[in-house]
Formats: structure tokens, C-alpha cells, sequence
């Protein structure tokens, strides 16, 4: 009980770290995943929506994703996301972190004005990677506003038990060296809550007992700024400027007719014209309500911001073979000029271009097989591009005659 008494704050927000582990871990052996766990008890995670498909062209929706639950309106779970942990080594990591650092800070502060620091560090730090599109858990980020708040405190009033400047420093350059290991794609780490926890506790050291304290005015301020978070937190919960929360926002309710969508959709695709899922998704619209040419033109724009999406290319291409020859066709080659330019000519050769792939080899190199007609009007748009065909036996190696009433007899029918 001695740590208790010691260090109440710091042992019972280890306590909490460790229950949310073990309860998760617990919930992960009952055939649920860890981290559908961890969003049952609270954590924002980054989620993907995989709704049904509404149109012959099938929507992307791998790229519909993000925290959803903060979307929905859930903004407490910013807070709960500092005391869940990814596994039991970034659990001791952080769980020893917290020990040696919190428990120094709580005692130079007292319970009180300690626990006070501590629930907006853990916000501060984790609101900036949502800010970015990230979701990252655990206690690091308040651990880098302990360190921060040391580093003032221990200059200015330095006591016995300090942590000795080499471990600060040590600890400094690690948090530093986590910014190139994650641009490595090393290991992933919240880098942003790391720099952000540590300024936030440097800052709150040095307005209260550092230089800053003798200043009323800065006192005020800094208190005053904390009110910043509320459109900080609006602004996670519902950033227009994300393509992603639009179209989650069009494919929330699966009951809305598509019209009501398509604004959204739209908007979407010009706050981030990399959403291929969404082009797809407007042109199948397009395609229900007969409309091939606007379908089209809806495709060719999207291929313009996405050249090398393999799904667009093959839904332009499968609508195309839809045109009608004539005045459709003509409007469509205009549009492709009209968007590629000098560059429209290579498209119009690939996207007339189909390719034929057979499953078994001719059986003879004299056998040709006859090949269907490329261009039917009626081609559904959701079959495969390559095309197959049997080809014809020759005679001499068909199957002898049987007897059809024969109950042990079959007899070999032919598909083209």
C-alpha cells in the first residue's frame, strides 16, 4: 500500500492502464478481436465501412475509412485512448515510464494540482493525432508531459531523488529518434503526441513555477487557451476538409435513396479527388438511371485524378463497349480528348483494347476457337474483363456414343 500512499494519482491511472489490458486481452480469447475489444471499452480506433453494393459497378469502399465512432459524436473516447496499450511490452514500457517520472512530478505538486495536470495532458497529447488522421493509444503521450514538466522544475528547484540530466537527455534524444523510424516505416510510433505531450508540460511547468509564474497575465493566458480544445475536438468530430468523413456521411444511413448522397459524394471527391470508390460509386448512379454517357464522363474524370486505378480503367472500359455507336461514341472520344488532351489517343487504344485470356489451351494447334463479339451492348458491367471460351474438339477425339437411357450412362452438353 506504500505506493499508494506515496503516489496515489500516478498508481491508479497504472491501475487503469493494467485493468483495460487485462480485460481486453480477457475479451481477445472469447473468438473477438483485441481491438474490437478495446473500441468495446472505449478506445477510438481507425475503422472501415463496408457497406453493401448498390450498383453494377462495385464501390472501392477499402478506402472508406476512419474513426468513426468520433464521427458519430463520441468525442470522450479522445480521453479513454491514452489508457489503452497496443501489447504487454508497450504496456511495462509505459507502466515503468509513468512510475519513475509520475510519481517525482506528484510529489513535488501534490495529488490534487497533479491530477489537475494530468487530464488535460492526455488530452492534449492525443488530440493532435487525430488532427493528422491518426488513432494512437497508450500513456506516452502523458508521460513525454511529465518529462517536460521535470526538465523546468529541476532547474529551477533541484532536489535530491532528480533524475540526472544524462537520462533526460538519453530520453530526449529517443523521443527524437522515433520521428525517422517512423518515416522508415521502422516501427510506428505517435510522434506527434510525444512532441505534443512534452511542450504541453514544459509550458504548464514554466507558467506556474518557472519564469512564467511571475506574470499574472501569462498565467491567464495559458489557462485561457486550454479553451482552444472545444474546436480542436468539433473539428475532429466533423472535418469537412476530410474526403472520407463526407462519404461516411453519405454511406452512414444505408436507408437514404442515392440523390440525397450524391451531394455529398460530390463534395467528397473535391476535397479529395483520390477517392476511387466514390467516382465508382457516382457513376453507378449514373448507370441505373441509364445514362451511359454522363457515366462515362463521370469515369474519365476520376481516371484523370487516379491514371493508374486499375478499377476505374476496367469500369470506363466495360462502359464503353456499352456506347452506342454513332453520336454516343463521338461524344465520348470528345471527352476523353477534352480531358487527357494530347494523351487521349493512347487511352482511346487502351480502353478499346480487350484483352482475351483462355482457360485451357486450344487441343490442337489447328483449332481456332471462334471469338465472341467484343463489343455487345448488353455486357454486364460486373463481369470479369478477360473473356473465355471452350474450345471446339475435333472429331476424332470426341467422347464415343452412349445410350442416354442407360441409368449408368452421362452425357456431355457444351456451353459457349
Amino acid at each position: 500500500m506504500r505506493p499508494l500512499r506515496t503516489a496515489p494519482v500516478t498508481a491508479e491511472c497504472l491501475i487503469v492502464c493494467t485493468a483495460l489490458f487485462v480485460v481486453c486481452q480477457a475479451r481477445a480469447f472469447e473468438e473477438i478481436k483485441y481491438r474490437d475489444a478495446q473500441r468495446q471499452w472505449g478506445a477510438a480506433l481507425i475503422l472501415q465501412l463496408v457497406p453493401a453494393n448498390e450498383g453494377p459497378v462495385e464501390p472501392i469502399h477499402r478506402q472508406l475509412q476512419g474513426p468513426f465512432d468520433l464521427w458519430d459524436g463520441e468525442w470522450w473516447r479522445i480521453f479513454v485512448n491514452g489508457f489503452h496499450h497496443v501489447n504487454v511490452l508497450h504496456l511495462l514500457v509505459n507502466f515503468s515510464s509513468a512510475w519513475i517520472l509520475g510519481r517525482r512530478l506528484e510529489r513535488r505538486w501534490g495529488s490534487l494540482r497533479y491530477a489537475l495536470f494530468l487530464v488535460p495532458a492526455n488530452y492534449v497529447s492525443s488530440l493532435p493525432e487525430f488532427l493528422i488522421g491518426y488513432a494512437g493509444v497508450g500513456f506516452s503521450g502523458v508521460i513525454c508531459a511529465m518529462l517536460g514538466a521535470l526538465m523546468v522544475l529541476q532547474q529551477v528547484d533541484p532536489q535530491e531523488d532528480d533524475i540526472p540530466d544524462e537520462a533526460i537527455q538519453l530520453t530526449l534524444g529517443l523521443i527524437l529518434l522515433g520521428i525517422p523510424a517512423t518515416a522508415l516505416d521502422i516501427i510506428h510510433i505517435g510522434n506527434v503526441a510525444h512532441i505534443s505531450g512534452l511542450v504541453y508540460g514544459w509550458l504548464t511547468a514554466w507558467t506556474f513555477c518557472g519564469a512564467g509564474s511571475h506574470f499574472r497575465l501569462v498565467r491567464a493566458g495559458f489557462v485561457a487557451a486550454h479553451l482552444l480544445l472545444v474546436p480542436a475536438t468539433l473539428l475532429v468530430m466533423h472535418p469537412l476538409h476530410n474526403g472520407r468523413y463526407l462519404w461516411y456521411l453519405a454511406d452512414r444511413d444505408p436507408h437514404v435513396a442515392p440523390p440525397a448522397r450524391e451531394p455529398l459524394l460530390k463534395l467528397a471527391v473535391e476535397v479529395d479527388p483520390s477517392l476511387t470508390g466514390v467516382w465508382l460509386r457516382l457513376a453507378s448512379y449514373r448507370i441505373a438511371e441509364q445514362n451511359l454517357p454522363a457515366a462515362w464522363n463521370v469515369l474519365i474524370e476520376g481516371l484523370s485524378h487516379e491514371p493508374s486505378d486499375a478499377d476505374l480503367f476496367e469500369a470506363a472500359r466495360s462502359v464503353w463497349r456499352r456506347l452506342q455507336p454513332g453520336p454516343q461514341r463521338e461524344a465520348a472520344e470528345a471527352e476523353l480528348k477534352r480531358v487527357f488532351g494530347d494523351r487521349a489517343t493512347v487511352w482511346s487504344q487502351q480502353i478499346r483494347n480487350t484483352r482475351l485470356a483462355s482457360t485451357k489451351p486450344p487441343i490442337h494447334k489447328s483449332v481456332k476457337p471462334s471469338i465472341p463479339d467484343l463489343d455487345p451492348k448488353d455486357f454486364p458491367l460486373d463481369r470479369p474483363l478477360d473473356l473465355h471460351w471452350e474450345p471446339k474438339r475435333l472429331e476424332q477425339e470426341r467422347p464415343p456414343q452412349v445410350d442416354p437411357n442407360r441409368p449408368d450412362s452421362a452425357a456431355e452438353g457444351t456451353v459457349l
